[in-house]
Parts: structure tokens; C-alpha cells; sequence
């Protein structure tokens, strides 16, 4: 048995301790909601744009930029008269945005952070009279700095284009930064889209491997996009089922325009309506996915290709 305060007792609560917040860590949509409880008079500042568009695709190759022009082109330029909707397209793909903004959020709890750090109001008589060494802005100050980075970023930067509103378009968002954005955009449309994994990977893997977290990890095998489709897919499609937007198949935009246009409130017109544009991502090798490849995109899919049936 450890002696308290020996090495051997702060080693194991240091693990236990670990253990504990990578749990509570891992799970950001609880953590949103708790900061949600805890402090249910946040009150925003209105911006510009409360509604701005958001496109989540399950994986790379499959139609997000397709359906990013068609959003583009069916909302109007500003200039047209209509109230134009600029989708900004990866941006910054390396620097991970959003996920790093997000990351802010993981550590908030039902407990952390204590009143007494975060409100200077409760602190009687002179601040610098006052144990002070964690007195921190209020975390509703925290929320609104958030909005204002996006509305900065994408929303002023939209405008000056002279379009009134904004959106994003992302190939491999996590479920859980779908609603961090969520949270902060609540009037925000959102279009899930998804493509077969197989044709996908087959356009991706004569193109790839890109990154999934730069620089420290790329997908280059089926197993690896087929593990993120899956989880991408079984994610999106729990949040469509909430009511957050509707999953499109890539296969079907043809004939989808209308009920994504219905979503988003402007007109949207179908990829034949549009000039065909190829890609400008170099090409190696050839289009085929071999037999095993095949069989392990088809296994570790399949639970989720069944929430598509």
C-alpha cells in the first residue's frame, strides 16, 4: 500500500486522475450541454448571419464540392439581389479550425471551471487585494469571442466578396465539432452528404493519401477510409435523425436539389444545370480497388451502409 504523498501515490492519482478527465474530455457534446446548464442566460450578440450553411461530408471524393457550387449558385450574388451565400471550401485544411476551436470546450464541466475563477463580481473589495491567480473572463464572454471568430473569419470575409451570408464545407468533420457549430450557430442549416465507400475510396485512392490530423495522421489504406466513412456516416446520420439536416447520397443530387433546396431556403439547381469542372488533384495510378481491399471496405462499413438501406 502506497504511503500518502509518497511517489508511488501521486503516480497513481496522477493516472487515475488522467483516466478520469480523458473521459469526460472525449465527449464535447456533454460538455457544450453542461456549460448550457450551468449557464442558461447566455443571451448573443446578434451577428449578420445566424444562419449560416454548413456541408459535412462523410470522407473525401464524394461530391462535397459538387454540392458546395450548387448551394453557391442557387442562393444568388448579393449583386444578383439575392442574399448570396458564400461556402468557404476546407479552409485551411491543415490548420484544423474548427476541431482546434472546439478543443477549448473539452475541459468544461458540471463542476470545472469554479465560479469564483471565472466572475469577478463575486470577489468583495479591491481586486488586487483578492486571491486572484485564476480569475478569468466570464465563459459567456468565451461563447461570444467563439461566434465572433467565425463571424471574422468566414462571415467578413464572405461579405467583402458581397455575399450576405456564409458557410463551410468540410469532408471529414467529427459528429461531435457538428455540434459545437451547432451550438453556436443554432439557426445554422446543415446538409449531411454521403457517397457508396467503395467508389469513394476508389476516386480518393489514385489522389491520396491526405491527412486526417496534419501532419501526424493520413489516410492511405481501405481499412483506414472505410473505418472513417463508418464512423462518419453512423455520426451523421444520428444527427439527421435529430432533425439538424438532411443526409444526401452523393448518387442522388440529381434528383435532390429540391429537398436541399427546401432546407436551405433558396433555390438549388441540379449538378447538370452546372458546367462540369474536373478537379485539379494529380492523378496516380490507376482506378481500382483490388479484391481484398474491396472485402475490407465492405467489412468494416457494413453496419453503417445498413443505416442507408
Amino acid at each position: 500500500m502506497a504511503f500518502k504523498g509518497s511517489i508511488t501515490e501521486r503516480v497513481l492519482r496522477a493516472h487515475r486522475d488522467r483516466a478520469r478527465h480523458r473521459i469526460l474530455a472525449a465527449d464535447l457534446p456533454a460538455r457544450l450541454a453542461d456549460v448550457t446548464v450551468r449557464w442558461p442566460e447566455a443571451t448573443d450578440d446578434p451577428l449578420p448571419c445566424e444562419d449560416p450553411t454548413f456541408i459535412f461530408s462523410a470522407g473525401w471524393r464524394s461530391g462535397s464540392t459538387l454540392l458546395q457550387r450548387m448551394v453557391i449558385a442557387g442562393s444568388g450574388a448579393a449583386s444578383d439581389g439575392g442574399s448570396g451565400t458564400m461556402v468557404w471550401g476546407e479552409p485551411h485544411n491543415r490548420a484544423e479550425m474548427i476541431p482546434n476551436m472546439a478543443r477549448q470546450w473539452r475541459p468544461f464541466t458540471d463542476r470545472w471551471p469554479p465560479l469564483a475563477d471565472q466572475d469577478a463580481t463575486l470577489i468583495d473589495g479591491p481586486l488586487q487585494d483578492a486571491w486572484i491567480p485564476k480569475l478569468s473572463p466570464p465563459v459567456l464572454a468565451l461563447r461570444r469571442a467563439h461566434r465572433a471568430y467565425f463571424d471574422t473569419m468566414f462571415g467578413a470575409s464572405a461579405r467583402e466578396l458581397g455575399y450576405e451570408r456564409w458557410g463551410i464545407k468540410e469532408v471529414f468533420l467529427d459528429p461531435a465539432h457538428v455540434v459545437y457549430l451547432r451550438w453556436l450557430f443554432p439557426a445554422s442549416r446543415m446538409l449531411f452528404l454521403v457517397r457508396n465507400p467503395k467508389d469513394a475510396f476508389r476516386s480518393y485512392k489514385i489522389r491520396g493519401p491526405w491527412y486526417l490530423e496534419w501532419p501526424e495522421r493520413s489516410i492511405a489504406t481501405g481499412w483506414s477510409y472505410g473505418r472513417l466513412w463508418s464512423r462518419l456516416v453512423t455520426g451523421y446520420h444520428a444527427l439527421s435523425q435529430q432533425g439538424l439536416g438532411p443526409l444526401v447520397r452523393y448518387e442522388d443530387l440529381e434528383t435532390s436539389s429540391e429537398r436541399i433546396a427546401a432546407h436551405l431556403g433558396h433555390p438549388v439547381p441540379r449538378p447538370s444545370e452546372l458546367p462540369r469542372r474536373r478537379g485539379d488533384a494529380p492523378v496516380r495510378g490507376r482506378p481500382r480497388v483490388g479484391a481484398l481491399e474491396s472485402l475490407v471496405i465492405s467489412a468494416c462499413t457494413r453496419s453503417a451502409r445498413r443505416l442507408l438501406d
